[in-house]
């Protein structure tokens, strides 16, 4: 399963230039939020394949419509998206 996620948004925020930990964070909150075992199976165990253990859920880097690179982070401001698929 595929999904791309858009959002908005009216003011320019601040942001850390790597963002897989929140997003992934973000992610696996809101799955925990509508079933919490998934979620907490998610991110716990994950699929597991010839002795290893992998996380069903990828995602792209989040594409943004203005964003200022600043030394220690980025400001952004408009469209954001970001695609995730589920394996």
């Amino acid at each position: 399963m595929r999904i791309k996620i858009k959002v908005y948004l009216d003011q320019e925020v601040e942001l850390p230039y790597s963002l897989n930990y929140p997003v992934s964070s973000y992610f696996y909150e809101m799955i925990t939020l509508v079933d919490r075992d998934l979620g907490d199976w998610l991110h716990h165990e994950g699929l597991r394949y010839h002795g290893r253990s992998y996380k069903p859920i990828v995602f792209s880097d989040v594409c943004f419509e203005h964003r200022r690179n600043l030394p220690s982070f980025m400001k952004v401001k408009g469209r954001q998206e970001v695609k995730l698929s589920l394996y």
